[in-house]
Order: C-alpha cells, then sequence, then structure tokens
C-alpha cells in the first residue's frame, strides 16, 4: 500500500536530522518516529500516518519500513554500513520542502532528536519499553507489559497535522519518483522533437 506523501516528506526530514546524531539504524528510526507520534498524541495530535504495535523491539509500524524502502528505491535514502541517511537528491528535495512542515512538528521533531537520536540503539529500545502508555479503555501500562502485536498508537485514532496542499504533493510526487524524475531530466536535455522548447544543455 503506498502511504501518504506528505509521511515521505516527514520521514526525510527525521532522517536528515536523526543521522547528524549518530549512527542511524531502522530499530532507532522506527523508535524515534513511535516518540514524535507519541508526544502528538498526547494533544489528540499525529503527523504521520503510521500505525504502532508492540513487537520484540517495542513499537513497530509497518509503514516505516515501507516508506524507508520507497525512499531507497527512488534515490533519496541509503541504507548501508554507515546507517541509513538521504542521498544528495534526498538532501535537495528534502531542503525544498522543508518550510512546508508545520513548527509544532518540527519543535516535536527536534526534541525528540536531540533527547534520543545519540543513544546507543539497545538504550534507547529498553526506555521505550520502559514508557508507560494510556490504552483506550484508560488502563496506562508499560509498553513492556503490553502483549506482542497489541496496537499502541492507532494511525487514524486522532488529528494529523501534517497535510500538503494540492500543488506541493504534485511537485513532490514527480520530484520523489526516480524514473520520472530521470525522464525529465532527459527530456531537458535533449529537448523536443515536436516543439520549440529549447535544451538546457545542447545535444552534441
Amino acid at each position: 500500500m503506498d502511504m501518504p506523501l506528505d509521511d515521505k516528506i516527514l520521514m526525510m526530514s527525521l532522517i536528515f536530522e536523526g543521522s547528524k546524531r549518530g549512527w542511524l539504524g531502522i530499530t532507532k528510526l522506527q523508535k524515534l518516529s513511535f516518540l514524535m507520534e507519541s508526544s502528538l498524541s498526547e494533544k489528540n495530535q499525529r503527523a504521520f500516518s503510521y500505525e504502532f504495535f508492540k513487537y520484540d523491539q517495542g513499537p513497530i509500524s509497518r509503514e516505516v519500513y515501507e516508506d524507508l524502502e520507497s525512499l531507497i528505491d527512488n534515490g533519496l535514502a541509503i541504507e548501508d554500513e554507515e546507517g541509513i541517511r538521504l542521498s544528495k537528491t534526498g538532501e535537495e528535495i528534502r531542503s525544498q520542502f522543508q518550510d512546508t512542515v508545520p513548527k509544532s512538528i518540527s519543535l516535536i521533531m527536534r526534541n525528540v532528536i536531540n533527547e534520543y537520536a545519540s543513544l546507543k540503539t539497545r538504550i534507547l529500545v529498553d526506555k521505550v519499553h520502559e514508557m508507560k502508555v494510556k490504552l483506550p479503555n484508560g488502563t496506562v501500562t508499560r509498553i513492556e507489559d503490553l502483549p506482542r502485536n497489541c496496537v499502541i498508537l492507532p494511525n487514524s485514532a486522532t488529528t494529523k497535522l501534517f497535510k500538503l496542499g494540492k500543488d506541493y504533493l504534485e511537485t513532490f510526487r514527480i520530484l520523489s519518483d526516480q524514473p520520472l524524475r530521470n525522464a525529465i531530466r532527459e527530456a531537458r536535455k535533449k529537448g523536443s522533437k515536436c516543439s520549440e522548447y529549447d535544451p538546457l544543455v545542447p545535444s552534441s
């Protein structure tokens, strides 16, 4: 299932900021995403459209994996022995959209990254396990004590703060699609044989 494009913009910002604070792997990325959403959920708000559930390493979301895989497949993010980070193209595209992210979300993201991103993954996992959450029936319990596969943060329970306008979405859809991006770049280099369009670089 293709996740909303505005989720990918937020994920790019989280990767960009988080990777500057130390090694960033998928487990840490999952936890930083959850901590952002957990902070916002206390105000009945959300940023991502992700659903988090309890698993062996604490809260995880299938959508985090899917969005990361999409960013990697489209050349916007890299995952290797150095961890997860944005590619040069990803950084350029992210910079074009960073002002579209509401200040309230940027502040929460910055606070979460400042407090948690530099921690070793195992320490961060342990901290999240010890967190207490409020279940729909009003019960407050540690994440560690929840049964496996228990939904912690549903993806539709609260108000979503970040939704891109139609024009921004269309622009990001084009820029984030690598085959389309390459096709446009090639067309601009060669020009069009059926119009007066001038190529940026003369054909040899």
